[in-house]
């Protein structure tokens, strides 16, 4: 995919579901999970080495918002919060259980979550077609501007593959990008 604006993607910062190893991929249930002083950290120190942004879009969930109102703050931006840009969507019984259960969960081969949703979760093709949507919306909207969107671990996986034009299901989630992590979209490049 070819974009006509500066379009950055950037996972939030360490927050707390990340030091207890548990999921939070609903928005009813992410609030408690604020970022932590680690992860606060995390963020300064990529917004001191981050390129000039005209607008920045969040995540609606408590991580991410706190994650892009620091970017805003260092550049003097106000904060939009787009909707979908939430994390992937698990089921409710998944949701708030520790990572190893979700990562067997979703890599089970029993389970076909690329394709074929258990009960009210996204499958990543319905997430891939969604982060596509919302790229290219995104995209269309402005004119030669530096954008960040601040997000989670799989739609920026799922954006990585949107601009390497593929759609390959999830990864061993051993690519994820790590927290605070600042990605250039256009060429793929880790910024921070």
């Amino acid at each position: 995919m070819r974009l006509k604006n500066r379009i950055y993607v950037m996972r939030h910062g360490q927050s707390i579901n990340n030091v207890l190893g548990i999921e939070s991929c609903r928005l009813e249930t992410q609030t408690p999970y604020a970022l932590t002083e680690v992860g606060r950290e995390q963020v300064i120190q990529s917004a001191a080495s981050a390129p000039k942004f005209d607008v920045i879009y969040s995540s609606p969930y408590r991580r991410a918002i706190e994650t892009a109102q620091i970017m805003g703050d260092s550049q003097g931006i106000e904060v939009s919060i787009e909707f979908l840009l939430h994390e992937f969507r698990l089921p409710p019984e998944l949701d708030q259980q520790p990572y190893e259960v979700t990562k067997a969960i979703i890599h089970n081969p029993e389970n076909d979550l690329n394709h074929t949703p258990i009960g009210d979760s996204e499958t990543f093709d319905a997430m891939h077609s969604r982060l596509t949507n919302l790229l290219l919306e995104i995209d269309a909207k402005h004119e030669n501007q530096s954008i960040l969107l601040v997000s989670h671990g799989s739609p920026i996986e799922t954006f990585i593959q949107i601009m390497e034009n593929r759609n390959t299901g999830f990864g061993p989630f051993l690519d994820l990008p790590k927290n605070a992590h600042l990605i250039h979209l256009n060429s793929l490049n880790l910024i921070a």
